[in-house]
């Protein structure tokens, strides 16, 4: 019999690959041997291959307790006892106190299960391959296929390999029997020669794989290095990325930081500035009138001025000119309030303010004297 060991039961698994079921209470069998059987062989077998079967089992255990099948795929037979060095696959299943052992046999097309208990019990069964139905979830015939599709696997390396040393070998021949052709054995064409170190180069890949560097207590083929490189670069532009974003967004709050401190200074300068308003206007209130020390200014910002006192009487009321801009008109009745709240000026203004007081004050004595003289023809000579 015949058998094509590439594809024979493969099928029926993978279309069985979305199915997810949940054990049910009271199958210890089932529910131990769903644990133990596949807690491995998920992280090596493509799920592709097995399905979803491999990975969440409702086991259907066919096999009664005398060791009988209803199932045409699984049939009791002789126990074989074999070694584990003649299994193509072992599973020790602790939870369920039994070992499994499993010999292929490609030629017939069927997978040999040899269960061994704790008690020493040894049965036999045998699984047909070809007649394992799709989305079968036996325990038995999975444990089988898992062992074909891993026979499978290594003889599909093995016969690359062989197809790779033939074509090594035609190389070097073909080689050998160009440069024959020459009449000159000795002195090949660069041709020749590049193709019989492509040749010994294939030659000792496939029989000794890619050579590997030893670092530390590891070793690293170039293939694992390229795979570490290209995760360290992956990972290199993952950090880049949120550096970069870090050092955007601290651009971006840097910016806002400063547009609202430049907004505060020019908010507070504006507040302090008496450009197109009355002098010391900052220090008024909603009234628009300056208080200090008890001593109440008006504020005209029309005129640009702060006044104290009695502005109704102008022939009464003293004008000072500010260094800021604008005026300080004090009526002469207010110069002791005016007094107690001098501190509220800038030093040039006091300046200006002490100028002004004692510049009147000198002109009103003078006017005073001229006002005297009037009534005594003889002081006119008298005034200086």
């Amino acid at each position: 019999m015949s058998v094509n060991i590439n594809g024979i039961g493969i099928g029926g698994y993978q279309d069985g690959k979305q199915k997810d079921k949940k054990s049910k209470a009271g199958q210890d069998f089932k529910a131990a041997f769903a644990g133990s059987l596949f807690c491995q062989e998920e992280k090596r077998l493509d799920r592709k291959t097995v399905g979803a079967a491999g990975i969440n089992i409702i086991a259907r255990n066919r096999v009664t307790e005398a060791g009988v099948t209803c199932d045409s795929a699984i049939k009791e037979c002789a126990v074989r006892n074999i070694t584990m060095e003649e299994s193509d696959y072992v599973k020790p299943c602790p939870a369920d106190g039994c070992l499994y052992k499993v010999l292929v046999d490609t030629k017939k097309g069927v997978a040999y299960v040899e269960k061994k208990a704790e008690d020493g019990t040894v049965l036999g069964y045998e699984v047909e391959v070809s007649k394992v139905k799709k989305g079968d979830e036996d325990p038995l015939k999975l444990l089988a296929m898992l062992a074909w599709q891993k026979v499978v696997e290594e003889n599909e390396e093995a016969e690359a390999k062989a197809r790779a040393k033939d074509a090594v070998r035609q190389m070097k021949n073909q080689a050998s029997e160009n440069a024959a052709a020459n009449g000159r054995p000795a002195e090949m064409t660069d041709f020749q020669r590049a193709l019989l170190s492509f040749a010994e180069f294939v030659e000792d890949r496939i029989k000794n794989g890619e050579p590997k560097i030893p670092i530390g207590a590891q070793e690293f083929s170039e293939t694992d290095w390229k795979r570490l490189l290209e995760t360290f670069d992956k990972a290199m532009d993952e950090i880049k990325k949120e550096v970069q974003a870090e050092a955007e967004q601290a651009a971006r709050k840097a910016e806002e930081e400063k547009a609202v401190k430049k907004a505060a200074k020019e908010k507070l300068l504006s507040k302090f500035s008496s450009e197109g308003k009355a002098p010391y206007s900052w220090l008024a209130d909603e009234s628009g009138c300056i208080t200090y020390n008890g001593v109440v200014f008006s504020c005209d910002n029309e005129r640009r001025c702060i006044n104290l006192g009695d502005m109704s009487n102008r022939d009464n009321v003293l004008s000072i000119p500010l260094s800021g801009g604008g005026t300080l008109n004090v009526n002469r009745d207010n110069l002791g309030d005016l007094a107690r709240a001098i501190g509220m000026f800038s030093p040039e203004d006091v300046k200006r303010i002490m100028t002004a007081i004692a510049t009147d004050a000198q002109c009103q004595r003078k006017l005073l004297e001229i006002e005297e003289a009037k009534d005594d023809p003889k002081n006119l000579f008298r005034i200086s």
